[in-house]
């Protein structure tokens, strides 16, 4: 094979290799009677990747909201197949740091949300031991006026802080690595 067909097939491979990976995103997406609204979302490079079928609960914010110190845990469940999601902010401290706590408050996920922008980013993390603790799935969304503004009650009985949203959850993955 000559030179520039090798050198083709090489910068083909990588492209091909970077768009697969890329195009690994979620969904996010509040629903109620009233209106669906759908956000895009990128999985964290740790922890377990959402189940296929996606995963439904209540969004929570997390108190404190950027998560960097134990956070508040959320109400008891009333059924056994009530899950509880954490929104967290994204600033202060490491991605998994804010994944770890959220899990050891007794959520079943955590989304957490850029501040002051709308761009994506891979949530990722150098520190192992906190890696390999993980054990809730997370995703990473963009700052949106809809997520950030205040939740109604999960019911009369929570206190205003203690709010939540109705929440899907899905990663879809178009494109295969070769």
């Amino acid at each position: 094979m000559s030179l520039w067909l090798r050198l083709l097939y090489f910068v083909a491979a990588t492209f091909f290799r970077k768009v697969a990976v890329a195009e690994a995103f979620g969904h996010v997406a509040y629903n109620d009677s009233s209106k669906c609204v759908v956000y895009k979302a990128l999985p964290a490079c740790f922890g377990p990747q959402l189940p296929a079928e996606g995963l439904a609960g209540y969004l929570m914010r997390a108190i404190p909201p950027n998560a960097c110190h134990a956070i508040e845990n959320p109400p008891a469940p009333r059924k056994a197949s009530e899950k509880y999601i954490a929104l967290i902010q994204g600033c202060g401290c490491s991605f998994a740091e804010k994944v770890l706590h959220a899990q050891q408050a007794g959520y079943q996920a955590a989304v957490v949300y850029n501040v002051d922008s709308e761009q994506l980013i891979t949530m990722t993390s150098d520190d192992k031991e906190i890696q390999q603790q993980i054990e809730i799935p997370s995703l990473f969304t963009g700052e949106s006026h809809l997520l950030v503004t205040p939740m109604r009650p999960v019911s009369q009985h929570s206190p205003p802080q203690r709010a939540a949203w109705p929440l899907t959850t899905q990663v879809e993955k178009p494109l295969q690595k070769y």
